[in-house]
């Protein structure tokens, strides 16, 4: 329901209203406007807006208002492409730190078990094995997004607009799985260094 909500449906909005005759811009603000809305309502539900949220509504609007200045349909494509971009670079930045993808975990490795978070804290101060497993993560995150990033921009900027909307909508919905596959796979085949650490 989530993909066809945030990638198939803003792709049949823009083509019904382009076969209305509404400019590529503004026929592609109002199929990013179903992904919106569904933020919105999720904001509503949760009663707090998150940092993820946040910047996907901030992006919206800064397509909204940049298609309504310059109708530049091609910069509203590219606004989706920036999100994760921003997030790549926010997987890279914090590998000098505490990687990013170490506090995104952290709620799934606590989920069935809320007293193991001091457990993952140890981990990471003593366990060498399991801060080199979560930099590995942060990194493959990091270039992942970043690379998809890139290609879609090129996709926008190389095609024409009405050919581009297809590729560069879909493309994230074939990144995202392949990075969690990917890091499953490498979670079970280093079993996050925790192995090494408890026989060090």
């Amino acid at each position: 329901m989530t993909v066809l909500v945030d990638i198939a449906l803003p792709i049949i909005v823009y083509y019904v209203l382009q076969g209305f005759g509404v400019a590529p811009a503004l026929a592609l603000c109002a199929g990013g406007a179903v992904s919106g809305i569904g933020v919105v309502i999720g904001v509503v539900r949760r009663r707090r807006v998150d940092a993820v949220a946040l910047i996907v509504l901030v992006l919206f609007a800064l397509g909204l208002l940049t298609s309504l200045l310059t109708g530049d349909g091609r910069f509203v494509l590219v606004k989706d492409s920036l999100l994760t971009g921003v997030f790549g670079v926010a997987f890279l930045v914090s590998l000098v730190g505490r990687p990013l993808v170490y506090f995104l975990l952290m709620p799934v490795l606590t989920a069935k078990n809320p007293a193991s978070e001091p457990f993952w804290r140890q981990a990471w101060r003593e366990g060498l094995a399991f801060r080199h497993a979560m930099r590995i993560l942060a990194l493959g995150w990091g270039l992942g997004l970043l690379a998809d990033s890139v290609v879609r921009v090129l996709i926008v900027y190389l095609l024409p607009v009405d050919v581009a909307v297809v590729p560069a909508q879909v493309l994230l919905v074939v990144a995202v799985p392949a990075l969690v596959a990917w890091s499953g796979w490498y979670a079970k085949r280093t079993g996050l260094g925790i192995r090494e650490w408890l026989n060090a």
